[in-house]
């Protein structure tokens, strides 16, 4: 069942703007930073300090993306290099490299949606739209592994799939975000690849008049997490400052919270059919900047800086956010070295930093 909170799609505008408003006072709201996502936490921020730090140059790894533990190795997506991810074995040194960059069999162009589910790896190339999995128990014993094609979601535009960006895979087929016919946020599309429930659009007055299609792009910078019993997921976004709760069962997305900040995305229409651009403007606010959840809390990295800020990227972000499944802020930690993704495992959260040095940070909820 939807949340009080949501609202018919005819009043929604209004709507959002007065719960948006209530949200706040129901948070118990204050000036403490002047951010209104992280004044929505009553009590202060407990700062976190790493209890292990790996250097990651010393395995060629210059600007790491995203970690996820696996074992006692990690998987570490890169931003540069000759391909896409590495596997780091600290105890031992050793380094694999998977998917290679190019335009070949197997090869990725525009990688997207890195994700672990038991010993399967599983990734997205969006210029190709062929989402691939590479099974890690071959990789980790020196086996000879080529990824293997899961889905093509290229010439689908009749099923109302047009372009997805990202990514999750569940056990009961795929949550994306991208541009889709729907009016939709996110979708779930089921392993036969038919569109089985939409999240609808966010209302920003800033994409309101543009094309479906533009306003898709507004929602496609975003991030997934789902609790380990797979009955909730969240998508957060990572400019503009929102973030979805649904329920999800047999596949279907039902959407019972909405936090939606006052900051609005541009988009701009396409120069060309079917290649609308979002538009960055100096003062456009970097916030969620990764998503991680187990069965009482999500947890969302933040941001809050300027797209365009000087003194460090905006893609780097030092604030952890806590909620419960019903969207109300439980805790605000700020980590004391900013990163790029952050990853749950247990009480422990691996991240990657990109700047001032590539690193990989572990901290201890």
């Amino acid at each position: 069942m939807r949340s009080q909170y949501l609202v018919p799609n005819n009043n929604r505008r209004s709507a959002v703007r007065f719960c948006a408003a209530l949200g706040l006072l129901l948070c118990g709201c204050s000036s403490k930073t002047g951010d209104e996502v992280l004044d929505c936490f009553k009590t202060g921020s407990q700062t976190l300090s790493p209890v292990m730090t790996i250097d990651l140059e010393q395995y060629g790894i210059m600007l790491p993306t995203h970690v996820i533990k696996y074992h006692d190795s990690f998987i570490i997506e890169k931003g540069s290099g000759k391909n896409v991810v590495d596997i780091i074995t600290p105890s031992t040194g050793e380094v694999k490299h998977l998917f290679a960059k190019g335009r070949g069999p197997g090869e990725i162009i525009t990688p997207s949606s890195l994700q672990l589910i038991g010993d399967k790896l599983y990734l997205y190339d969006i210029t190709s739209q062929k989402y691939y999995s590479l099974d890690l128990k071959d990789v980790m014993a020196g086996k000879s592994v080529n990824p293997l094609v899961e889905y093509v979601f290229s010439g689908m535009a009749e099923s109302g799939i047009i372009r997805p960006f990202i990514f999750y895979k569940t056990k009961a087929g795929l949550l994306s975000t991208g541009i889709y016919s729907a009016n939709s946020w996110c979708v779930s599309i089921n392993d036969d690849l038919n569109i089985m429930s939409s999240v609808p659009c966010l209302d920003y007055d800033s994409i309101s008049a543009l094309s479906p299609e533009a306003r898709g792009v507004a929602h496609i910078s975003s991030h997934f997490s789902m609790n380990p019993d797979g009955d909730k997921a969240v998508i957060a976004m990572q400019y503009a400052g929102a973030f979805s709760i649904c329920d999800y069962s047999g596949g279907v997305l039902t959407e019972t919270y909405r936090y939606q900040s006052k900051r609005q995305p541009k988009v701009g229409e396409p120069g060309m059919p079917g290649s609308p651009m979002i538009v960055y403007a100096s003062d456009d606010i970097s916030t969620f900047r990764g998503a991680c959840s187990d069965n009482r809390h999500y947890y969302l990295l933040y941001s809050g800086k300027p797209t365009m800020s000087e003194d460090s990227p905006a893609v780097v972000a030092g604030n952890l956010l806590v909620y419960d499944w019903k969207g109300k802020p439980v805790k605000r930690y700020e980590l004391e070295n900013e990163v790029d993704s952050i990853y749950l495992d247990g009480e422990m959260v691996y991240c990657a930093a990109s700047f001032p040095e590539p690193r990989l940070l572990v901290y201890k909820l």
